[in-house]
């Protein structure tokens, strides 16, 4: 039995096996793109959650219907809600570096419904942000230069202090040059709307 067929059954002590192993891939993914994570959270096996979590599972990949929590809200598993939102808190922050030249900013507001993404390329010196409705999935998206003025520079300065504290490098020359051209101030805005 897989690590992924024990979390979807809730097999606590098969899970545990499992994750003793060095060699597991804690975040293999199905033929749906599910994950040992999204399975347990999806039919509400809070145990298998809670060490999948403590194993260090990634919270933020998704399958066809989101992430993990994105799951377990679906589901109506309002304490497997709690603890992956407390998770995602206390292990990444709002904050997480995808490669060498991105930054990657969550926003979850359920107050509005929605989940709000922002990706901070410091190579480009764009910011993409995209809006998700949480309970339809439809997406709306837009691409702007950091030069415009629709653009907080406190979240162009958080998300650079963010990726050089994980170990990104930002050339402090280029984002200032970027920030304060105004040549640049009316540069593209891309408006992309995705419904599913």
């Amino acid at each position: 039995m897989s690590l992924l067929t024990s979390a979807r059954d809730g097999n606590l002590e098969a899970v545990k096996q499992h994750l003793a192993d060095p060699d597991v891939n804690i975040n293999r993914r199905n033929s749906k793109n599910g994950t040992a994570l999204i399975h347990a959270a999806y039919h509400g096996h809070t145990e298998c959650v809670r060490l999948l979590i403590e194993a260090g599972a990634d919270l933020f990949l998704e399958d066809e219907d989101g992430t993990a929590l994105d799951n377990a809200r679906l589901k109506g598993h309002n304490g497997i809600v709690t603890l992956l939102e407390n998770a995602e808190s206390i292990a990444f922050g709002p904050y997480r570096k995808l490669n060498e030249e991105e930054e990657l900013q969550t926003e979850r507001r359920p107050d509005l419904g929605q989940k709000i993404t922002r990706l901070f390329n410091f190579r480009a010196m764009t910011m993409k942000e995209t809006t998700q409705n949480l309970s339809t999935k439809a997406e709306s998206s837009f691409v702007l230069h950091f030069s415009n003025p629709a653009i907080d520079l406190e979240l162009i300065h958080k998300a650079k202090d963010a990726f050089i504290d994980e170990g990104g490098i930002v050339n402090n020359n280029q984002l200032h040059t970027a920030i304060n051209n105004p040549t640049r101030r009316s540069t593209r805005q891309i408006h992309l709307r995705k419904n599913n």
